[in-house]
């Protein structure tokens, strides 16, 4: 991951228990380039709630998750929504005679995963990303590598698995000014919940899965 030398980067990450004992919870941060396993003093507390909810979107829209913040660097909160909708093709795909490269970009009920950020203010749409490859089931967004610019950071799974997941990676996006660059993406491994929050009040953001 870029900028990791600037600040520091915790996950918390957790593997899916085999019984019914709770998740061990572990910490790793990321700094000056190398992995550094930490310990955190209390599990991280859940993200407050927007104090009004989001736009109102398309009636096949299915929003799995979101988060009110800056994620264009404009210094202006934005919406940013994981929405799952049915699947259509890029329209420049009827004037070709070459298969679509985003055919197979869909859940068995044919509904695809997207991005989407809207202005907070009259639902408009900023940007909208096209069908994932592989879909995200949750994201948070915030500055985790002490830039002053937030990431977007996501849960990424299957279509095979569908939108209750679990996920296989965690990822980290940053905006560039045309969409969404990955910046790192984590081992596989399975995660269910995904937090951003601060440690210790040290100004450390910690990325907090289970």
């Amino acid at each position: 991951m870029r900028h990791v030398a600037a600040a520091s980067l915790l996950l918390l990450l957790a593997l899916t228990p085999t019984d019914s004992r709770l998740p061990v919870w572990q910490a790793f941060e990321f700094r000056d380039g190398g992995v550094h396993a930490v310990e955190l003093s209390a599990p991280p507390a859940a993200a407050p709630h927007p104090a009004a909810p989001h736009p109102a979107v398309p009636a096949d829209w299915d929003v799995t998750d979101s988060a009110l913040a800056d994620v264009t660097g404009d210094g202006r909160p934005e919406w940013v929504l994981l929405v799952w909708r049915p699947w259509r093709d890029w329209p420049i795909q009827a004037w070709l005679d070459v298969a679509s490269p985003i055919t197979g970009y869909h859940d068995a009920a044919g509904d695809s995963c997207h991005v989407i950020v809207l202005d907070p203010h009259d639902g408009r749409e900023i940007w909208a990303g096209s069908a994932l490859p592989a879909p995200m089931l949750a994201l948070a967004v915030g500055d985790v590598d002490g830039d002053g610019r937030s990431e977007l950071v996501t849960l990424e799974g299957n279509y095979a698995r569908g939108r209750r997941g679990p996920a296989r990676h965690i990822d980290v996006w940053r905006w560039n000014g045309f969409g969404f660059a990955l910046d790192w993406r984590s081992p596989p491994g399975l995660f269910h919940q995904l937090r951003l929050t601060e440690r210790d009040n040290s100004g450390i953001l910690v990325v907090a899965v289970r």
